[in-house]
């Protein structure tokens, strides 16, 4: 009897050291495949969707929250990129990126239009940390017109009762080349070069002159610059007490094309 206790003990432990093993190598594999899934995250390629017009076309990248849209000439050269990471909207004082809310982007290409709706509700109905946001959407529509212009307007739709919104877009060129202020907007030269290459140095071939204008006063404009130049501009729009269930204009930009330069603008 004392004998079959001592080999039901022993069995006992090497069962336990059994499971401990399988534990351990059930958490080895789960890092591994994590870190596959990580992998191929990170290389998944960049999903992009393009609008095109008569004169301008619009970028949207799906997976990733730069180009919301960028605004293109012809040829390429990006004139201005609206970001979804560096952009935001603040609620009745609760802020959040707009690349942090639920999105879809849809084109109209027979109208050569754009929409992308960034809704808060997924936010709330998913996780409690949001349960004090506010139900609302922010729809930003994008229209390529004739002649080299493009607008683009920003509403918003809120759910229930709101006092103020607080508008902050982050419009990114690397980099802006003689940025100046004029009335209701800036106007720049948009350089045929990536960032990679201003930053190296290198000479552009083109400069494309570009007014950036909007239609109502702002509260707040910032300009960004490091090193290089300067690389953004954000803006910032207020809307008090707009209607329930209603779409109420924020914000209304204009990007249009007033002619192109060599370097030395000849």
């Amino acid at each position: 009897m004392r004998r079959r206790e001592e080999m039901l003990r022993a069995l006992a432990r090497h069962v336990d050291r059994a499971l401990v093993l399988l534990g351990v190598a059930g958490l080895v594999f789960l890092a591994l495949r994590t870190l596959e899934n990580l992998r191929h995250v990170a290389a998944e390629p960049t999903q992009e969707l393009r609008l095109v017009g008569r004169d301008l076309v619009a970028l949207y990248t799906l997976n990733a929250g730069m180009n919301q849209p960028a605004i293109l000439d012809p040829d390429g050269v990006v004139l201005v990129e609206f970001s979804g990471w560096n952009s935001a909207v603040a609620v009745d004082g609760t802020r959040l990126d707009l690349w942090a809310h639920a999105h879809s982007v849809e084109v109209d290409r027979q109208r050569a239009r754009g929409y992308v709706a960034w809704s808060s509700v997924p936010l709330r109905a998913s996780d409690p940390r949001y349960a004090s946001v506010r139900r609302y959407q922010v729809v930003e529509t994008v229209e390529l017109l004739t002649g080299g212009r493009a607008l683009v307007e920003y509403s918003f739709v809120p759910n229930e009762p709101v006092e103020l919104v607080r508008l902050e877009l982050g419009l990114y060129r690397w980099y802006f080349t003689r940025l100046e202020r004029v009335a209701a907007g800036y106007r720049y030269l948009a350089a045929d070069l990536t960032r990679e290459q201003a930053e190296a140095g290198v000479k552009p071939r083109r400069l494309v002159p570009v007014r950036l204008r909007w239609s109502r006063s702002p509260s707040a404009v910032e300009v960004h610059r490091n090193a290089q130049g300067t690389y953004a501009v954000r803006v910032t729009f207020e809307l008090r007490h707009p209607p329930v269930f209603e779409r109420t204009s924020v914000a209304v930009l204009w990007v249009g094309i007033t002619g192109a330069l060599s370097p030395k603008g000849n």
